[in-house]
């Protein structure tokens, strides 16, 4: 079994003491107990340091200490703590990241099938939010697999289809774009009154060119939509179907509500800037980018905190929540 060590003082073990501030030293010795304690490390909170000395062990010199271990330990907790541990190399670490995978993979298989469902949903999820807010392309796999054993899932299949709707929107991909349309038509075939998938379903037809279709759906999730986030992606992309339709006055007083929601969003501010130049109002259009970019209110906040980027990489925000909710899991 894992040895229990004293909650003062294991950080400072793992990390100056002879026997295990060196692992990278001592790589010939790296033994099940030197696994074993830093497992122990991790379950007793300091997630990023026991990550941080795994992660400095060659991977071949782990492979028989993780073996023994698997043989030896016995109870739920400690092998989910093993799991994220090396889940948490590849998020904070960014080492070795395949042979990571694999062995997080490998102890989710040790978790009795039934048992594991939630928590390897979270661990999906965790691990999918993780890559989009990094914009990886290790996301779209990620999801994908967890879209394989979660097939009626309707947040996997959302984080999924963000996915692919911003890939293929930065990347102008049709074909990304094609299979986020036909995640949405599925979702709302499964769940009709989903006001995001609505609005999302709306923006990919856009940039597809089906304006028609797009501003049905886009006016049917802003007449049920709460979130800010969805809310400003549907003011926004309307604008501009407007906008592409010569009707100014619609676009005007969409990107106006756009900009309202979120003053600091470049996206609206803008949009609505030109809208109002080609509109006539050269003055309204000049006093709108002055003021956001040089005037006293001019933004200094950051992307994370722009509607238009949360909308991009869709609920990847909740990624430290859930992460928080398994380590709960595992904490002694």
């Amino acid at each position: 079994m894992p040895t229990r060590l004293p909650r003062a003082g294991v950080l400072f073990c793992l990390l100056a003491s002879p026997a295990l501030s060196a692992l990278g030293e001592r790589q010939k010795s790296f033994t099940v107990e030197d696994y074993t304690i830093i497992v122990a490390n991790y379950m007793e909170g300091y997630y990023r340091n026991a990550a941080l000395a795994l992660a400095g062990v060659p991977t071949e010199q782990q492979e028989p200490a993780i073996e023994a271990y698997r043989e030896r330990v016995i109870l739920e907790s400690h092998v989910k703590a093993a799991l994220l541990l090396h889940t948490e190399v590849v998020m904070w670490i960014r080492r070795d990241e395949s042979f990571h995978i694999r062995k997080a993979r490998a102890w989710m298989r040790e978790l009795d099938a039934y048992r594991r469902r939630p928590f390897e949903k979270s661990w999906y999820m965790v691990l999918g939010y993780f890559y989009m807010r990094s914009l990886d392309l290790e996301a779209q796999p990620t999801l994908e697999a967890a879209a394989s054993l979660f097939p009626k899932d309707v947040e996997i299949l959302i984080a999924l289809a963000t996915w692919k709707e911003t890939s293929g929107w930065m990347r102008r991909d049709e074909d990304l774009l094609e299979e986020a349309e036909a995640i949405y038509r599925d979702i709302l075939q499964q769940e009709p009154e989903t006001p995001e998938a609505m609005v999302r379903m709306g923006r990919v037809l856009e940039i597809l060119g089906q304006e028609e279709e797009a501003l049905r759906y886009l006016e049917w999730g802003l007449d049920t939509s709460k979130d800010p986030p969805v809310r400003f992606a549907a003011l926004l992309t309307s604008g501009d179907i407007y906008r592409q339709r010569g009707e100014l006055a619609k676009a005007i007083e969409r990107y106006r509500a756009a900009a309202k929601l979120d003053p600091r969003c470049q996206s609206g501010v803008v949009a609505l800037s030109h809208a109002l130049h080609e509109s006539g109002d050269t003055g309204g259009a000049y006093e709108m980018v002055y003021e956001f970019f040089i005037g006293e209110t001019a933004t200094t906040e950051e992307e994370e905190h722009d509607l238009w980027w949360k909308y991009s990489l869709g609920h990847s925000n909740r990624l430290n929540s859930l992460l928080a909710e398994l380590r709960k899991e595992v904490q002694k």
